[in-house]
């Protein structure tokens, strides 16, 4: 996380009460950052990943445990993790 969204996130009082302004000259701390916006999808994604790699996992021992051959559920927990990949 950078050291800008720690920031908005520890002072969201003062972040909101001055309107994100951080010095005359500069742009307001609240403006858009391509390279932020994508840091935010990034890890959104990598979120996603990780969250359909463990209910894929979970999927995997319960149909050991079960002994079932249904695995409709996993294929689709791998589609999802693979659609956050891509």
């Amino acid at each position: 996380v950078s050291y800008k969204q720690r920031y908005k996130d520890s002072n969201a009082f003062l972040v909101y009460y001055t309107q994100g302004f951080d010095g005359a000259n500069r742009p307001g701390i609240e403006a858009t950052d391509p390279l932020e916006e994508l840091q935010t999808k990034q890890f959104g994604f990598r979120n996603d990943v990780w969250a359909a790699f463990d209910d894929s996992r979970a999927e995997v021992q319960f149909l050991v445990s079960e002994g079932s051959g249904d695995t409709k559920d996993l294929l689709s927990m791998l589609a999802r993790a693979d659609a956050a990949l891509s």
